[in-house]
C-alpha cells in the first residue's frame, strides 16, 4: 500500500484499513524472512521399496514402462506403443 494514500484511506473510510494492511505486512514480510532463514535439516529420501512402489504407479497410470536393464521407454499411445532409447529422452 502506498504511504501516500494512508491519509485519504484515514480520513474518507477509516484508520483501520491501513493499520490491518501494515500489520499483513509486518507479518507476511517475517514469515518470509522465517522461511529463508530456516534450515529445512535432512530432507529424507524414499527407500528402495517406496521408490519402487511410486514408480510402478506412474507407470500404471500413464501405461509407461521403464526398464533399468534396457535403458528404453514404452509409451502407449492410442493403442499403440511407441519406444525410445533413453539418450534421446
Amino acid at each position: 500500500m502506498c504511504l501516500s494514500s494512508c491519509p485519504y484511506l484515514i480520513v474518507e473510510l477509516t484508520p483501520a484499513i491501513p493499520v490491518i494492511g501494515g500489520i499483513l505486512l509486518v507479518f507476511v514480510m517475517a514469515a518470509l524472512l522465517r522461511t529463508s532463514w530456516t534450515d529445512p535439516g535432512i530432507i529424507p529420501r524414499a527407500t528402495a521399496q517406496e521408490a519402487a512402489d511410486t514408480e510402478r504407479q506412474i507407470g500404471s497410470f500413464y501405461h509407461v514402462t521403464l526398464s533399468r536393464t534396457q535403458m528404453m521407454c514404452s509409451l502407449l499411445i492410442s493403442l499403440n506403443v511407441v519406444s525410445q532409447n533413453s539418450d534421446t529422452v
